[in-house]
């Protein structure tokens, strides 16, 4: 998956800034086998677009957080915007 920084949910699921392919990944176990969902952000699409989903544009996302509700932040290196900290909250509940 490239470089990038992973963050843990509360129900296990391992979230990747998947900083090669400029998307945000979910990988979780299903059964016995591990499925890796892109989240948000176009692979090998690098923007500087809000959203959600594909709408999501990143450049260079190398870290990522979770917080106790399940919320996903991304620090994207290629978005400055010094209002906001780098931080683009706005994936959403899984």
């Amino acid at each position: 998956m490239g470089e990038g920084l992973i963050a843990i949910d509360a129900a296990g699921n391992l979230h990747v800034a998947d900083c090669e392919a400029c998307t945000i990944r979910r990988v979780a176990t299903v059964g016995t086998n591990w499925v890796v969902t892109t989240l948000a952000g176009k692979p090998n699409s690098p923007g500087t677009a809000g959203g959600t989903k594909s709408d999501a544009l990143f450049n260079a996302p190398v870290g990522i957080t979770v917080d106790r509700a399940g919320n996903l932040y991304v620090v994207d290196d290629g978005f400055a915007d010094p209002s906001r900290g780098g931080l683009l909250p706005g994936l959403g509940r899984k």
